[in-house]
């Protein structure tokens, strides 16, 4: 799953929110001066997803301020939700 693949640089400023993806995934995030400063992934059940944020290395867990490096490969539990800053 990648995050933000081919944003035009005129898009400095974007957002989504809860886009359903296979594997029992919605997907948020937010785009803000050209960077990406927020994903937040909720799983309707349990499931795994690679992610990837182009121009992006790490983020943090917002809960347990865990460094995730990307390209990341996770596993969600139904019900969990992950936010990243």
């Amino acid at each position: 799953l990648r995050i933000f693949p081919a944003t035009p640089e005129a898009w400095q400023d974007a957002e989504f929110s809860g886009v359903p993806q296979p594997g029992g995934l919605r997907v948020s995030a937010c785009r803000s001066k050209g960077a990406v400063v927020s994903i937040r992934l909720g799983a309707t059940r349990d499931t795994a997803v690679c992610l990837d944020v182009p121009g992006v290395t790490c983020m943090h867990d917002r809960t347990t301020r865990e460094e995730i490096v990307f390209p990341a490969d996770l596993i969600l539990s139904a019900g969990s939700e992950l936010q990243l800053c």
